[in-house]
């Protein structure tokens, strides 16, 4: 959840947006079985080790517990229910989503995917992330592989 808050924090420098949710859901991302892997080693300089480690993850989506206590956020947010997808203009809504975290073995490195949706999937963009921790923060950089709605 760490890696989570903290690009959020990254995200949203200034202020969040009016109307912020957070998926409470992951969903399936896999550099391998996109065939994006050769690109990320290749462009990015992302560790074959990592990519391996994310796709050994599996194609599962997982709970998120981003409950507004749990997150730990300066801002508010709601957590998003798709069975009442929030009616508001699109250039006010962000519904930001997470896939899995796969780290290196000293938690050192992490890679990671987000998409940031607005009216219901019509608009909004993704990409892949990785994240190198220094110290107690972590340091993101937006990979080559960028998908918008």
């Amino acid at each position: 959840m760490d890696v989570y808050r903290q690009w959020l924090k990254q995200h949203f420098p200034k202020k969040a947006p009016e109307q912020l949710y957070l998926d409470d859901q992951t969903f399936v991302f896999d550099p391998v079985r996109d065939k994006l892997d050769r690109n990320l080693e290749r462009n990015d300089h992302v560790p074959r080790s990592l990519i391996k480690q994310f796709h050994a993850l599996g194609p599962y989506d997982y709970s998120l517990d981003v409950k507004s206590g749990n997150m730990n956020l300066p801002w508010r947010y709601q957590v998003l229910d798709p069975r009442k997808f929030p009616n508001v203009p699109a250039d006010k809504l962000h519904v930001i989503a997470f896939s899995r975290v796969a780290f290196n073995d000293n938690h050192s490195e992490a890679l990671f995917a987000f998409s940031d949706l607005c009216a219901a999937a019509e608009c909004g963009r993704g990409q892949a992330v990785l994240a190198t921790k220094q110290g107690e923060k972590w340091q993101f950089k937006g990979l080559s592989y960028v998908w918008t709605y």
